[in-house]
């Protein structure tokens, strides 16, 4: 059961109904009624916005949904889930490179602080590099690119550098 404010009957699929079964807006609802799922950086006093879990959890829905009458729409608008993960790969892969100092401190396992510059510009570019690849792919989503990576990551744990390790809530 959800409770929320913005659910009726605490259902979740109220809430996907009063969100008119739109990505973003579920994505919204979400981090309105959830406060551990506003997943929101500050960087140079301009709001960087993640939402990792919230929007992980909208693609779950229209997973969950995929064979149903109402389809969650506007998943194509939704970014890729920036965890810990994903950059691990894309390091490997030569997608994106860390500056040494940066590379050293990850190899090490020494933290990257939450919210710290270090933490928000790796998830930015994990952002980005997703983006890009989804533009250059242009059939997939970004959360279906983030699945595919993520899952391969899974077959090749003892054949990659570490990833970072942040102390969050948000992945």
């Amino acid at each position: 059961m959800v409770n929320s404010k913005r659910t009726q009957n605490g259902k979740v699929i109220n809430l996907l109904k009063t969100s008119d079964f739109d990505a973003i807006k579920i994505v919204k609802s979400i981090t309105e009624n959830f406060p551990c799922f506003k997943d929101i950086s500050i960087l140079d006093n301009k709001e960087v916005i993640f939402l990792k879990r919230a929007q992980i959890c909208v693609n779950d829905f229209a997973y969950v949904l995929k064979n149903n009458v109402n389809k969650i729409t506007n998943l194509d608008m939704l970014t890729a889930y920036a965890d810990y993960k994903l950059p691990q790969l894309l390091r490997m892969y030569g997608v994106i490179n860390y500056e040494k100092s940066l590379a050293e401190k990850i190899d090490a396992l020494i933290e990257i602080v939450h919210d710290s510059r270090e933490e928000i510009e790796i998830r930015s570019a994990t952002i980005w590099a997703i983006e890009l690849l989804r533009q250059r792919i242009n059939t997939l989503t970004a959360g279906e690119i983030d699945n595919t990576i993520w899952l391969l990551s899974q077959g090749i744990q003892n054949e990659t550098k570490p990833y970072h390790h942040s102390r969050t809530i948000f992945y």
